[in-house]
């Protein structure tokens, strides 16, 4: 509560997804070359949807095109995965 008032924070994950018991850190994410733009864009709480759209913006934006090739070649087989896990969880 600031100034009397609560706050509310933004930040673009969801609830309904599965997550591990324990929480990836950013080290974590650098050392597998993973650290996505939503975790880089949401690494702090924004105080407004404005926010969090600028900061998601700026890290979108910071996206390689090597790193957007990677994800195109990787499609297929993750698609396989999300086909056998029956849209379930899988990694």
């Amino acid at each position: 509560i600031k100034n009397g008032r609560s706050e509310t924070r933004y930040n673009s994950s969801s609830s309904n997804r599965k997550r591990s018991t324990r929480k990836r850190t950013k080290k974590d994410s650098e050392k597998q070359g993973k650290y996505s733009a939503r975790q880089k864009a949401c690494a702090k709480p924004h105080s407004n949807v404005e926010s969090l759209k600028r900061a998601l913006k700026k890290a979108w934006n910071e996206i390689t095109l090597d790193t957007l090739v990677k994800i195109v070649d990787n499609f297929p087989k993750r698609l396989k995965a999300c086909v056998d896990a029956k849209g379930g969880h899988f990694e």
